[in-house]
């Protein structure tokens, strides 16, 4: 088990949505710090871009001037003579507070007075930053906090070379400026105590020439680095775990060895592009500027060490067959010894003294790759003393977490998890008041919490979180602090949505677009593409949770959303038991060990349900129908005069009375007068329930009124209701009415509402036993089972009271580790999977006509004859549900 401070946890267990780096030669990537999670929900370190395309409008949505993305960075230059400046601003809602944001910059050799160029972060309702500035000359960087317009400034010589990287990070209340040559080392240039709110804070990068309002144009195609003049080049970058990396981590490989996932190391050589030589042509081959390897190994970044502290860093390593032997090592240090076997997973262990504040952990080939070689990288920590709390785990309190359903019915929503851990102090290390404590900076709440396990050599992710409660016990008796910690999912609930409207998704695009809003990285998602359309979708006000409970109720079941214990993200929709290996054939069978049944064996207690309370044969649906109105209407309107200071850009929120889509920038003489100065106005989005409305000032000052505006509202009919009965079911056991009353479906349509439920009460139209059964880790089937059983997996489970010899779907996994972690039991609750008549009637099937055949049961479809897009022959797939 491990609690961590968010810096030195420098891989997690990329399952289900793993990374890779692909080789090509000479010095690889960094790829970077990466935690599970960083400490805060939407921390600025979750803004993410490699400027590798178009100007991302969601992520960028207030591009005003001269901006441009080429060649892999991006350029803000002022040469309109119209505006004073050119800007380009983050969207909202982000905290800086215990964040780190990095970026390359690159300023023009040739600056003159007037020249203004700087990198802010702003807060969203006000004017206070914290910003790099370079004015009137590139001979001097200016490190600047300003609060209620007043500049405080401190400054140092600047050198393009030496401070190529820059970076922000608040902590603890202290803001500091840093710089770097290569984003590796870094040096302070300044400190300050933070005066600005951090808590709602954007990105600004912007480019103002108060001499001319003019500058050369930019060339058509730039190479990064190389900045126009007048303008501020940020080069490509990802904000990962506190860190702008330079390179690109955007692959997922899939671990062929086992279950899991991994980082994936590939090394091949480049195939170059040759004309009229066959399989090195324009789909083959490559262009190539750069020898062979060089340095062909994988990097991670160690950053906010101690001096003169010694750590020691574990690995999981995996070398394929044809891959070379492992070593670990730090750069410009030792290393281990290779790797001796290949194609098992194998722990490595390194130690070392820091001589820096940053240094880079490796992962290096013994020898040149040759050809196609493939390796794989997992759990890299890097834990200082006090980090690991395994041996400090007090046994009196159990640890105890569940991911999954919140009840054991394939119907129920998801709800986060939490547990209780206990914790000796008498070293007083995790006391946050003691200045001697090597985690003082790490104590609290927010705060990630990890456990795993460790079993025949592979390392399992059981919990992932955040410390959500933190109390020390100091009587002399107890000695110890309790802590309850979250798991991500529970970050969902604390995140307020506001979006655009979104057109013609998925339910799966639509729950991207949560976890986008909130900021969860990509790497850590597993999402099925989902069944249900959803022809408008969008929310303002709703926690990220609920927005998600409402778009698995529209996917219908047995559509299940959840985070593993690994952080990442799952979302599978309600065809998934159909077509996933795991959910087709039984994974485990578990037995009550009697009649000389094999192990693995489950423990008391048992629970199990019969399932006739929960039957339901009678399912009235109320569907929401959504449309645009005709044409433009009023949907926000400012009763009150509107002043704006010189030089201000004042944000105005704008919240309609229902969602709008179309909307129209104001225009003066129609949707506002201006009754002194002037205005440049814009709106930050043009769907949505809400937006912001962007207010520049045009030097002097200005007041303006009857500010409106204009879009095309949405209208919802409610009053479309659909009811579905199972006769024969209310014949034998009268009538089940799902939840009594019409049942209100979000987002979907018609046609995927009676699919739902037509699946609901062929799956629930009979009963449909439940059952919950007990792990204990005694024996080595059990532990496997234990860890390597996941949500929808099938499994078969053999009772001997219940006559209980039936296939199962897992819908919930409780873990509970006690006696200082010696035992560990688990709780898996499965629900019996339906099953359809064994002598379905069928055309040309002999035995199965019409003298012998039965009418098989409505919403149940056959998973070896469905009919699926890119699978099936249409001769041979039947269409289901």
């Amino acid at each position: 088990m491990s609690w961590d401070g968010g810096k030195r946890v420098l891989l997690s267990n990329f399952e289900r949505g793993s990374d890779s780096w692909v080789g090509h030669g000479t010095t690889p990537p960094v790829l970077g710090s990466l935690p599970r999670l960083p400490a805060s929900p939407r921390s600025l370190h979750f803004l993410t871009d490699h400027f590798d395309g178009p100007l991302d409008a969601e992520l960028w949505p207030v591009q005003v001037g001269d901006v441009e993305v080429s060649g892999g960075a991006l350029f803000i230059s002022d040469q309109s003579t119209a505006i004073p400046f050119s800007y380009v601003d983050s969207r909202g809602g982000y905290t800086l507070s215990g964040s780190t944001v990095q970026a390359k910059i690159s300023i023009p050799v040739v600056f003159w007075e007037g020249l203004d160029l700087r990198w802010e972060i702003r807060e969203a309702t006000g004017t206070d930053s914290l910003a790099f500035v370079w004015v009137d000359t590139n001979a001097t960087l200016i490190m600047r906090q300003t609060v209620d317009a007043v500049d405080t400034d401190q400054t140092v010589d600047y050198d393009p070379v030496a401070m190529a990287y820059l970076r922000i990070t608040e902590a603890d209340g202290m803001v500091s400026w840093d710089t770097s040559p290569d984003g590796l080392v870094w040096t302070t240039r300044a400190t300050a105590a933070r005066l600005v709110n951090v808590s709602d804070v954007y990105l600004r990068f912007r480019a103002l020439d108060a001499a001319s309002f003019t500058s050369s144009a930019i060339p058509g195609s730039m190479l990064p680095g190389s900045s126009p003049p007048g303008s501020i080049g940020a080069s490509p970058a990802v904000i990962e775990g506190g860190v702008l990396v330079v390179e690109d981590l955007n692959s997922t490989v899939v671990d062929p060895h086992t279950d899991e996932h991994a980082l994936s190391l590939r090394w091949r050589e480049y195939l170059p592009f040759t004309f009229d030589d066959a399989d090195l042509g324009f789909d083959d081959g490559e262009f190539r500027s750069t020898g062979g390897f060089t340095d062909p190994d994988a990097r991670f970044l160690a950053n906010d060490l101690i001096i003169g502290e010694t750590y020691i860093y574990t690995a999981w390593v995996y070398a394929a067959t044809g891959s070379p032997a492992l070593r670990l090592g730090v750069a410009g240090m030792s290393e281990t010894d290779p790797t001796a076997v290949w194609d098992e997973w194998v722990e490595l262990t390194y130690e070392f003294t820091a001589t820096a504040t940053s240094h880079t952990i490796r992962v290096i080939p013994d020898s040149a790759p040759v050809g196609e070689s493939m390796a794989f990288v997992d759990g890299v920590m890097l834990p200082i003393p006090g980090e690991d709390v395994t041996l400090r785990t007090l046994g009196r309190t159990s640890i105890s977490f569940r991911y999954g359903r919140d009840t054991i019915r394939s119907l129920a929503d998801v709800a986060p998890g939490d547990t209780p851990l206990e914790l000796n102090n008498r070293s007083r290390d995790y006391s946050p008041d003691n200045p001697d404590s090597p985690l003082v900076a790490y104590l609290g709440p927010g705060k990630p919490v990890y456990v795993s396990a460790t079993f025949e050599g592979r390392q399992y992710s059981l919990f992932n979180g955040f410390i959500d409660q933190y109390k020390l016990v100091p009587d002399i008796s107890n000695r110890s602090v309790k802590l309850t910690a979250q798991d991500l999912l529970g970050t969902l609930a604390s995140i307020n949505l506001s979006t655009g409207v979104y057109t013609g998704l998925r339910t799966g695009g639509a729950i991207n677009q949560v976890l986008d809003e909130v900021g969860w990285p990509e790497n850590l998602r597993d999402i099925d593409v989902g069944a249900t359309g959803v022809p408008y979708w969008w929310e303002e006000g709703t926690d990220a949770l609920t927005a998600i409970n409402k778009l698995m109720q529209a996917e219908g079941t047995p559509a299940i959303a959840y985070v593993e214990p690994t952080g990442v993200f799952v979302f599978r929709d309600r065809h998934h038991r159909l077509i996933r290996s795991k959910s087709l054939e039984v994974q485990t069978v578990f037995t009550d060990g009697e009649d000389g049944r094999p192990e693995p064996i489950f423990s008391t207690p048992v629970d199990f349900d019969l399932g006739y309370r929960d039957l339901i044969n009678d399912i009235t649906y109320s569907v929401e129908e959504t449309r645009p109105k005709p044409d433009h209407e009023v949907v926000f309107s400012s009763g009150r005069p509107i002043s704006v200071r010189p030089g201000e850009l004042l944000v105005l929120g704008a919240t309609g009375d229902s969602p709008f889509i179309d909307a129209r920038p104001p225009v003066e003489g129609v949707d506002y007068t201006v009754l002194s100065g002037t205005v440049d106005i814009s709106l930050e989005r043009t769907s949505g329930q809400a937006t912001r409305i962007h207010i520049q000032d045009g030097g002097t000052g200005a007041v303006l009124s009857g500010l409106q505006l204009r879009a095309i509202p949405l209208e919802t009919n409610t009053n479309i209701q659909l009811r579905f009965q199972d006769a024969e079911s209310i014949a034998k056991h009268g009538l089940k009415s799902l939840q009594g009353s019409a049942v209100k479906i979000p987002w979907a349509n018609y046609n995927d509402v009676s699919t739902m439920a037509l699946t609901l009460l062929g799956q629930r139209a009979r009963r449909l036993p439940v059952m919950s059964i007990t792990v204990n880790h005694g024996q080595r089937d059990r532990m496997y089972a234990i860890l390597n059983t996941r949500i929808s997996d099938k499994v078969r489970i053999q009772e001997n009271e219940t006559f209980s010899d039936h296939e199962y779907y897992v819908e919930y996994i409780s873990h509970t580790v006690g006696d200082g972690a010696k035992s560990h039991v688990a709780e898996i609750g499965c629900e019996r999977a339906s099953a359809q008549l064994e002598q379905v009637f069928t055309f040309d099937v002999s035995d199965q006509g019409f003298d012998q055949g039965l009418f098989g049961i409505d919403g149940i479809s056959d998973p070896n004859r469905l009919f699926i897009f890119d699978r099936s022959k249409f001769d041979e797939g039947l269409f289901g549900f």
